[in-house]
């Protein structure tokens, strides 16, 4: 679901991500995952080669519970992103924050299939 979900995002929309969005999918693909570095360090190469970097983001009056968050969320809402595609739960909670839909990958793929807009799967 997730490798048909990256796909499609690839292919068909603009990948907005933050140096915080980084940093914490190095982190959970070693420490989850336990991939070796060179598979790591080839899936942070293709994450750089498609997507932009936001401009600065503003913090204030954003309140998440986990404040490494509050980066990722004012990072997508500086970029004016329409989808927040992640797996924290600090952040799914949300739903929606302003004009930015918060989803889980499954929900993201939902959407589109709702929208008759599903890639494989």
């Amino acid at each position: 679901m997730c490798a048909d979900v990256l796909r499609t995002v690839l292919s068909e929309h603009e990948i907005v991500i933050c140096k915080q969005v980084i940093s914490e999918v190095q982190d959970v693909l070693h420490r989850k995952f336990h991939l070796p570095q060179s598979t790591i360090t080839g899936i942070l190469e293709l994450l750089h080669r498609f997507a932009l970097a936001p401009a600065q983001a503003e913090t204030a009056g954003i309140h998440v519970r986990d404040a490494d968050d509050i980066a990722i969320l004012a990072s997508a809402l500086a970029a004016n992103a329409d989808v927040l595609i992640t797996g924290d739960r600090d952040l799914l909670i949300i739903g929606k924050y302003e004009n930015l839909r918060i989803l889980s990958p499954r929900g993201f793929w939902e959407m589109l299939r709702s929208s008759g807009r599903s890639g494989p799967l």
